[in-house]
């Protein structure tokens, strides 16, 4: 698999007296990533390919989550107070606007929120099998509203939890340093509290209050959908594609090897490809809506990115968050070209060429802890 050349690092900035970290790489336009009930580890394998595509992927951890500093609230939890807790990292991080924002789980939440209430315009909008409607929260996730059962989990009692719901997730076996990194932050009470504070506070009035707003702003959306979720199920992705203008739905099956229902905490790597969704149209705004809408009529797809591996939802703290269905992506040139668009259609067949040819069977990413 060809390197991207790229740095991937770990850094962080100051929010409200607290070290906010991330992961980041490149030096171009930034695309804001957000998790969900994981942290940020699980964008690591896109960093690379998206800046390699000339694009400064960011992916934060929340307050209290992962790396950063802080600790979260069933206040401070909510949807509202972590969306503007992002606009205040962005402040800090000096991101400029427009935006390009990709959210999973509750961090799809966020990002619909920032999309349409924010004070930064999002020109491009990727939610990956995120919450949206009345989709959330599942009974496991749930549960944790009661300060009964919040008081009676201990740290170890979760990170035992999440021991297993990642042994199901990446579809391997994982163990050693590998296992150890992504189960460090939930070590730290402060994390396991903070963790249990975000499960608590999952409303889903967070996302229909948003359902107007998004139709009205019509931002151009990727839907990255794993089909056999179900929890998250691809029905919500249909709606969501079916009643908001510029959302775009690409559906991941699972392979047939993979019936099975193996689980992946990340997406692939393969991003480079995919990337070109966060490409802004030419000219205004509303000229490349005009632009998007003519190419899909057309049926030219100008716009689609490649398909990759969506995560896919499973309940409780011992299979709350484990969602990324394991793909393998080796030998599909059809779905590339029927995925990958390109304004001139000699372009898309030169395009979709050459990702045949470096596009190879995938695999979690064993970089170094970050």
């Amino acid at each position: 698999m060809p390197e991207t050349g790229q740095t991937v690092r770990r850094a962080s900035v100051d929010v409200d007296g607290a070290p906010a970290s991330y992961l980041t790489a490149g030096d171009g336009r930034v695309v804001l990533l957000l998790h969900g009930t994981y942290w940020s580890r699980v964008w690591q394998p896109a960093i690379a390919p998206l800046a390699a595509a000339g694009l400064r992927p960011v992916a934060v951890d929340l307050p209290g989550c992962g790396r950063s500093g802080g600790e979260l609230t069933p206040a401070t939890a909510t949807v509202p107070a972590l969306t503007a807790w992002v606009e205040r990292f962005l402040d800090a991080l000096g991101a400029g606007a427009p935006l390009l924002v990709a959210g999973h789980d509750i961090g799809g939440a966020i990002a619909q929120r920032l999309t349409v209430r924010g004070s930064r315009t999002v020109e491009r909008l990727a939610l990956v099998n995120s919450v949206t409607y009345d989709s959330w929260p599942v009974p496991g996730v749930a549960r944790y509203r009661d300060p009964d059962v919040v008081a009676a989990t201990t740290a170890d009692e979760l990170v035992a939890a999440r021991r297993t719901a990642l042994s199901a997730a990446i579809g391997r076996p994982i163990e050693g340093d590998e296992l150890a990194e992504y189960l460090s932050p939930w070590t730290d009470l402060r994390v396991a509290r903070s963790w249990m504070a975000l499960a608590g506070a999952a409303d889903p009035r967070y996302t229909l209050e948003l359902v107007d707003d998004l139709a009205a702003a019509a931002v151009p959306t990727l839907l990255l959908w794993g089909e056999d979720d179900t929890f998250q199920r691809v029905e919500y992705a249909e709606r969501y594609a079916a009643e908001i203008p510029g959302a775009t739905l690409r559906r991941i099956p699972a392979p047939a090897t993979s019936r099975r229902r193996a689980r992946r905490t990340s997406p692939p790597r393969r991003w480079r490809s995919g990337s070109r969704w966060w490409r802004p149209p030419s000219g205004s705004r509303a000229s490349g809506r005009r632009r998007l809408d003519l190419l899909v009529r057309r049926g030219a797809r100008a716009l689609r990115p490649v398909a990759v591996a969506a995560p896919a939802r499973r309940d409780g703290a011992g299979h709350a968050d484990a969602r990324h269905d394991r793909q393998d992506l080796d030998g599909h040139g059809r779905r590339f070209r029927e995925a990958l668009g390109d304004p001139a259609p000699d372009g898309l067949g030169r395009l979709a060429d050459r990702l045949e040819r470096e596009v190879g069977a995938d695999g979690i990413d064993r970089a170094a802890p970050l």
